[in-house]
């Protein structure tokens, strides 16, 4: 388990397009597996991200990015964090959300 953790915590730091959830990788109350899940591709991941995360996230909500320590209170802020800094990127539908 070790291993796998420290494999993806350097997926979200190292790859351009990821194919693990650094928003599920930093939550220490969900299980080992469920924090490294892989997904199968890039674009698998984005559809995710989007669906689970940003079309979740209400009006003073917020995420956490354990792995950059930082607080997300806005879509807007949570989509360009993805993209610029764990490479998840969430283009088409997503782009509507931060109206």
């Amino acid at each position: 388990p070790n291993v796998a953790f420290r494999y993806a915590i350097s997926s979200i730091k190292i790859n351009k397009r990821p194919k693990v959830c650094f928003i599920y990788l930093g939550n220490p109350h969900l299980t080992m597996r469920e924090r490294v899940a892989t997904y199968s591709t890039p674009g698998s991941l984005s559809r995710h991200f989007v669906r689970k995360h940003v079309s979740q996230l209400k009006d003073g909500q917020f995420v956490n990015c354990m792995d950059c320590d930082v607080r997300l209170k806005t879509r807007k802020d949570l989509l360009i964090h993805a993209e610029r800094i764990h490479g998840t990127v969430s283009r088409g539908p997503a782009e509507r959300l931060i109206v």
